[in-house]
């Protein structure tokens, strides 16, 4: 990057609008739109822009998010970051409860959205991706009631197409404790780790969608999403 010299940064200092010398275009932020203001020859222009144009003129660089992963349904980006959704199959595995010895469970479908380094994860009745599906609260412990992940002394990925993977592998094979077991389960009220167990003693291969606790806030998959990059971004 060039360094900028003396004479530009006295420009620079100087009250805006200013005659442009060593500056070639500067664009000024007034209320709702913008002034983009700029020389050309010996003249300087001044025009009023929109939000929406000012997108399109930056539309043109390039973005690529490189290879996406299996699962990742959405992606997106917002003032505070990137954001990514990933859609899991239901799917059996082995889990960890403490210092007991593992045991395999299987789970529903489930939705983990990351956004930043905070991760939500809900399960969905449905094996196959619906945003209008109804979202439940996934059935493990460390999860609070709102979605949000509980990663204790862990420290997730900055959530991105690339790292999505990695922090859902991370969440999903480190010990869970006792923390924020309840309300996870019909069965099991009051703590969904006992459900858990003994479906493995049962060796089902399918977790019960009729034991899942609906999400009572949110009416869908999409608006319970929609919802929590409204959160993460607030206005």
């Amino acid at each position: 990057m060039q360094h900028l010299s003396g004479e530009v940064f006295r420009e620079i200092l100087q009250t805006a609008p200013r005659q442009l010398a060593e500056i070639d275009a500067e664009l000024l932020f007034i209320k709702e739109q913008y002034l983009f203001h700029y020389r050309e020859g010996t003249k300087e222009h001044y025009k009023l822009l929109s939000s929406v144009s000012l997108r399109t003129a930056f539309s043109h660089e390039p973005i690529d998010t490189d290879w996406m992963p299996p699962g990742v349904i959405r992606w997106g980006t917002n003032s505070q970051g990137n954001w990514v959704v990933k859609f899991i199959s239901p799917a059996q595995y082995n889990l960890q409860f403490d210092d007991s010895k593992p045991i395999t469970i299987p789970l529903t479908a489930l939705v983990f959205v990351g956004h930043n380094t905070q991760y939500w994860v809900f399960a969905t009745d449905l094996a196959t991706f619906n945003p209008e599906s109804k979202a439940y609260h996934t059935p493990l412990p460390n999860i609070h009631p709102n979605g949000l992940i509980c990663w204790g002394e862990n420290t997730p990925p900055v959530a991105s197409t690339q790292t999505i993977d990695i922090a859902w592998q991370s969440f999903i094979t480190t010990p869970f404790n006792a923390d924020l077991s309840s309300q996870k389960s019909r069965k099991f009220p009051q703590d969904v780790r006992e459900y858990l167990k003994s479906l493995a003693l049962r060796k089902r291969r399918i977790y019960p969608v009729k034991d899942l606790v609906e999400v009572r806030y949110s009416p869908s998959i999409d608006s319970l999403v929609q919802h929590l990059l409204l959160i993460a971004n607030p206005t």
